[in-house]
């Protein structure tokens, strides 16, 4: 969550969940590729959920009341679920959620990818929380590396990442803050999943429309508990066009993303297929912090172009070399009349 611009708080928040601090820092076994410490699989568990504890067998007792804010567990067998993963920053103890783009590239918000590309694992199951535990805990425990995760492990290393320019110069502002990226990971998509189509045409979009949600985050903006789970909830369009590049989304009817669902998609569906248009990036008005009045999400159309090209430089990026570099913003253009979505995943 990052600190607000001012000293009165408006009520923005962003959606990243992160968990004790001294529990993370007192497991700190596990260490990286390149040999430094990062936070443990164990005590990560712990970041998952906040208020989440091991038991004597190192599993997780996690939420499952209702779900991302007043929606439902996902079963793993929905369309759009098997486009979702849970991204987990192994150093700094927080989750997010992306959409899968290609067979190495997800799709996520800007403010979800810090420090080295190789500190965040992509993990494919709708359990992210229990995943992480069943397959880091014993490497953790062995003072292993993530090299030594098994071929059969649901789990991606991260290898480079790009960011919005924009968001270099305006992460602390109140609008249009570019809090967009793409993330690079080794060893392709588990089977079963399958890359979104983003929409690239905003005239396709209307106040009141109906959208999905969906997350790995909170379900009690309250109690701030119970991430880790894949969920989705449907709400509406409040405002398509909030600020040049930003919709917001309606979230006072007790219905909608909070913390931990950053990154994560909002689908409209058009001519049957489903179009990820949006990325979680923060609440609006909300003076509570309980995710109960609005959610600004970045506008995938705006991006559009940028998307294209910062596809074309990852795809270029051998797996291993990993970095932060950021890529000039192409100036946005308007969409041909009737085209509802581009591929950008096939750009090369």
């Amino acid at each position: 969550m990052r600190t607000p611009p001012t000293a009165a708080w408006d009520g923005s928040w962003q959606m990243g969940t992160t968990g004790h601090t001294g529990d993370l820092l007192m497991l700190s076994k596990l260490r990286t590729l390149s040999g430094t410490t990062a936070i443990a699989a164990a005590a990560a568990i712990v970041g998952l959920t906040g208020c989440s504890k091991f038991d004597t067998q190192g599993s997780v007792a996690a939420s499952n009341d209702s779900s991302i804010i007043g929606g439902q567990d996902s079963t793993g067998d929905e369309d759009f679920s098997r486009t979702i993963v849970a991204l987990y920053n192994v150093r700094e103890g927080f989750i997010c959620t992306g959409s899968l783009l290609s067979n190495d590239l997800v799709l996520t918000a800007a403010h979800c990818v810090v420090g080295e590309a190789s500190d965040t694992i992509v993990v494919f199951h709708k359990d992210a929380i229990n995943t992480v535990a069943t397959f880091l805990k014993p490497i953790a425990d062995s003072n292993g590396s993530l090299d030594d995760l098994p071929a059969t492990a649901p789990i991606r290393r991260a290898t480079a990442y790009r960011v919005s320019p924009v968001w270099e110069v305006k992460q602390n502002d109140l609008l249009n803050t570019g809090d967009i990226a793409l993330l690079k990971f080794k060893g392709g998509m588990v089977k079963g999943f399958q890359r979104a189509a983003l929409l690239s045409n905003a005239a396709l979009l209307k106040n009141g429309q109906s959208v999905i949600l969906s997350g790995y985050g909170t379900n009690d903006g309250v109690k701030d508990e119970g991430s880790g789970l894949l969920r989705f909830v449907e709400t509406t369009i409040q405002q398509t066009d909030y600020t040049q590049s930003e919709i917001l989304i309606e979230q006072s009817l007790g219905k909608g993303a909070c913390h931990g669902d950053s990154g994560g998609p909002a689908y409209v569906e058009i001519e049957g297929k489903k179009f990820v248009i949006g990325v979680t990036s923060r609440g609006v008005n909300d003076l509570k912090n309980d995710c109960s009045v609005s959610a600004a999400y970045t506008g995938v159309p705006f991006y559009a172009k940028w998307l294209v090209a910062a596809v074309k430089e990852l795809k270029a990026i051998p797996e291993e070399a990993a970095d932060d570099k950021v890529l000039p913003l192409p100036a946005p253009s308007k969409p041909a009349e009737g085209k509802p979505a581009q591929s950008v995943a096939d750009a090369s």
